[in-house]
């Protein structure tokens, strides 16, 4: 026996449920605590309220997986360019991702990210501007740097050691 939940009962709770999201993720957004009112709606405005709280819910989740992909991320790494190792670090600067290269040599340390177009296509640039054919190199060796480095976490599996006993591979 199934039991048929009726759309408006979901809507509510769905769009609840964003709503409990959104306060957890900003404190104090939603302090009176108000929720969208329990009316009855007409089957039109029932299809938009199906479809906005899928839309939020998607968007959610794709954030979610952004920041999950972001935290897997190593903080610090060192890539080979130009025959030597540079040292580098990932910084967040308002939600731009920032890559500050140190080279071991007497060369000054590189800050580069990713900007977009005016036709929508992405580059490597240097920060500040000048370094650009620098910046090009240091940035397809840092993301295929993290390419990879995201290849592998997927691949690699882990066991803890459960018990004191010996193991046959110690």
């Amino acid at each position: 026996m199934t039991a048929e939940i009726p759309e408006t009962v979901m809507v509510n709770a769905l769009l609840h449920i964003f709503l409990i999201w959104l306060e957890q993720r900003t404190p104090g957004y939603n302090q009176k605590r108000v929720y969208p009112p329990r009316i009855p709606l007409t089957g039109s405005q029932m299809l938009n309220q199906i479809a906005f709280a899928y839309l939020l819910i998607f968007l959610v989740a794709l954030n979610m997986h952004k920041e999950a992909i972001d935290n897997i991320d190593p903080k610090v790494f060192e890539i080979m360019l130009d025959e030597q190792y540079v040292q580098v670090s990932v910084h967040v600067i308002k939600s731009a991702k920032v890559f500050h290269l140190v080279y071991p040599s007497l060369r000054a340390p590189l800050n580069i990210t990713t900007a977009t177009a005016g036709d929508g296509s992405k580059f490597w640039t240097s920060l500040p501007e000048g370094r650009q054919g620098e910046a090009e190199l240091a940035g397809k060796a840092v993301a295929a740097y993290l390419r990879e480095y995201r290849r592998n976490q997927l691949c690699v599996t882990t066991t803890d050691k459960k018990s004191a006993a010996p193991s046959l591979f110690d």
